[in-house]
């Protein structure tokens, strides 16, 4: 512990370096696009799926398929709260190895029913997958706001995003090539399956280039942080107090709450499209996610919008009028053209231009509102910390108690709710969320971290910044004394 606590030190008081290339093995952006790679290959193709609805089968298998996801979603929760944890122990690496490994076997698990064989195997796929994506994604979540400088991370953060969407934009782009003739309600053609399974199982073996945190350096030649693991009880306990914490509980409705309209947007393309034109609104889906992300990113990183305290609040306000604008225009056509989902599914064509158009666009904006609200959320509790044991908890915490939400909205959809009592539901709790969000900022986010954590190595860019800022504090500390001298005087 020592010895790498003198390795920082040692790095932290080195004279400037010259600047290092971005685009090297070690470098923390390279590290994420790697990271990145994984999730174009494995959630990416697995989206695309869910995207279809009822697991891009037919609808009437949303039942059994939605069993599989309360099952893998309430395991996905419990991983991913453990994730943070094991992710200190095991490091990135071996955490996305092993978290890469249920995707294929999921996906072959709807190929296998849609051989027409026993629905026990789909229930087994979202058992593995649901232990194994807790890891995926606390490392996703660990690697985009541990590795980048706190100007960068929106962009490392959108980074995987915007690659998580471009896997399922190629997948839905599959999807749509082999579908495009079919007018039909039925679900997507085997072959599909079969080539996702190649696509995840390649992420598996790319999940090994990723290195050990301790090895990757900045652009400045320094070292991110310390890495060295507690004990597992020292481990274990810090993982209890960051589930008491006040500025993570302040945010976990929003996190509880960010993906459950998979379940009604999943359900209703799948009730309302038929097959090709269901695939059109899943890949323009998929795009308006890439937009959304880049879109959240620039504002949360752009210094036109001021200090970060400033980013976060202009930010909260561009989620909620963004989130706000697209659910008001869910719920009202939902209201409007009394959708019931017990009656026989519409299969609308896109040439039914009338029926078509309106319930397209509120769907592709849903994309747009995904990673809006999530990467927000995730770039809000990266302004509570830099410490990277720290981080990985509450990236696990993140993950953990989303997958839990996730699970509930399943199901619930398992019960055919009708959609505008989820809809109602879900925007409610959305809103409430985002208001105790715009909470937690005004008390715990600041303008930087750096300076406030042992082991976190201080950028080099930063360092100016950092002794000008407590040259101020020392300032302020000493003018009172002075006053009150000058008036004894």
């Amino acid at each position: 512990m020592d010895g790498a606590k003198d390795e920082v030190a040692v790095a932290e008081a080195q004279p400037q370096h010259q600047r290092l290339s971005t685009w090297r093995y070690n470098s923390p952006y390279v590290q994420t696009i790697i990271m990145g790679f994984v999730l174009f290959c494995n959630p990416g193709t697995y989206l695309a799926i869910t995207g279809l609805g009822a697991g891009g089968k037919q609808p009437q298998l949303i039942g059994i398929v939605n069993k599989a996801n309360v099952i893998l979603y309430c395991l996905f929760g419990a991983s991913g709260i453990l994730g943070g944890s094991i992710i200190n122990k095991i490091g990135p690496r071996w955490a996305l190895m092993i978290g890469a490994t249920g995707y294929p076997m999921y996906a072959g698990s709807l190929w296998w029913i849609d051989k027409g064989q026993g629905s026990w195997f789909v229930l087994f796929g979202g058992t593995w997958l649901g232990l194994s994506a807790g890891l995926l994604w606390s490392t996703q979540g660990y690697i985009t706001t541990c590795y980048p400088t706190e100007a960068e991370k929106g962009k490392y953060i959108a980074t995987s995003w915007v690659l998580n969407a471009t896997g399922s934009i190629v997948g839905a782009a599959i999807v749509l090539g082999v579908t495009v003739n079919n007018t039909s309600v039925s679900g997507v053609p085997s072959s599909v399956y079969t080539t996702f399974i190649c696509l995840e199982c390649a992420g598996l073996l790319i999940a090994g280039l990723l290195l050990d945190p301790s090895k990757i350096r900045r652009n400045d030649g320094r070292p991110i942080a310390s890495f060295t693991p507690l004990p597992w009880y020292q481990e274990l306990k810090a993982l209890g107090l960051t589930l008491l914490e006040p500025k993570m509980a302040l945010i976990t409705l929003s996190i509880y709450s960010s993906e459950m309209y998979l379940s009604l947007t999943g359900a209703f393309n799948a009730w309302y499209f038929n097959a090709r034109t269901r695939s059109l609104a899943n890949f323009c889906y998929w795009i308006f996610q890439v937009l959304g992300a880049l879109a959240i990113a620039w504002i949360c990183d752009a210094k036109v919008f001021g200090s970060r305290r400033q980013r976060a609040f202009v930010a909260g306000a561009f989620v909620a009028v963004i989130i706000g604008g697209t659910w008001i225009a869910m719920v009202s056509f939902l209201s409007v053209n009394d959708i019931n989902r017990n009656l026989t599914p519409r299969a609308v064509d896109w040439t039914e231009t009338s029926k078509f158009a309106g319930p397209f666009v509120i769907y592709i904006f849903f994309g747009a509102c995904y990673p809006i609200f999530q990467n927000f959320h995730h770039w809000t509790y990266s302004t509570f910390s830099n410490e990277p044991h720290v981080l990985a908890r509450y990236s696990g915490y993140f993950k953990g108690f989303q997958a839990f939400g996730t699970a509930t909205a399943f199901g619930i959809d398992t019960h055919s709710v009708q959609f505008i009592r989820e809809a109602g539901a879900y925007f409610g709790m959305m809103i409430v969320g985002l208001c105790l969000t715009m909470v937690a900022i005004s008390l715990y986010t600041t303008n930087t971290r750096y300076g406030q954590e042992e082991g976190v190595v201080i950028p080099e860019a930063f360092e100016e910044v950092i002794e000008e800022h407590h040259e101020q504090v020392h300032d302020k500390a000493i003018d009172p004394s002075e006053s009150a001298g000058s008036q004894k005087e």
